[in-house]
């Protein structure tokens, strides 16, 4: 199950990134496709702070994040001649671009419902184990109770049968004596 949980976790962060990274390239690529970020709502503070006319901006990253790398220096490379040509923006690639990631976007959509099928079905087999379990338990203690009261019958059967056997005993004693005293 915490292998499910983690595998859900990581799907979903990979979605949302990958929808981050479409929603980029619409910005810069096709400007009405991009979806505009929801503005953040400001706490009673930060709301005080920019009526006074101050303005509230972020913290700026420390480093690249998940890699624990503050800073990356980069050896001077020579710096080439500048471009003479006009720029124009591309727009062939980034179809292919934004094709794979929604490929990708399917694919970790489709593992995800695999991992729901899957735990879904090792939930069903475990409870289906808990059950015949349980069933099978019930069934081993009526077995043992059934021989416990067989032992206890047997028990009593068997008293009886020495309490005869000593009874026989003594008379088979008593009646060698009254032979013995005969002759």
């Amino acid at each position: 199950h915490s292998e499910f949980v983690t595998v859900s976790a990581n799907n979903a962060a990979t979605s949302k990134l990958l929808g981050i990274a479409i929603n980029r390239l619409n910005k810069f690529y096709a400007p009405a496709l991009h979806k505009a970020a929801p503005k953040a709502e400001l706490s009673g503070e930060d709301r005080i702070y920019v009526n006074m006319g101050g303005e509230i901006t972020t913290a700026a990253p420390s480093g690249i994040a998940g890699t624990d790398v503050s800073r990356v220096q980069l050896l001077q490379q020579p710096v080439a001649e500048p471009f003479t040509s006009k720029f124009e923006k591309k727009s062939g690639g980034f179809s292919g671009v934004v094709a794979l990631l929604k490929k990708l976007i399917s694919d970790v959509e489709k593992d995800s419902t695999e991992a729901k099928t899957e735990e879904k079905n090792s939930q069903e087999q475990y409870e289906e184990f808990m059950a015949e379990s349980s069933a099978s338990r019930a069934d081993k203690v009526k077995e043992i109770t059934g021989l416990n009261d067989s032992e206890a019958t047997l028990q009593s059967s068997m008293t009886a049968t020495k309490a005869d056997l000593q009874s026989a005993q003594s008379s088979a004693l008593a009646s060698s004596k009254v032979l013995a005293s005969l002759h």
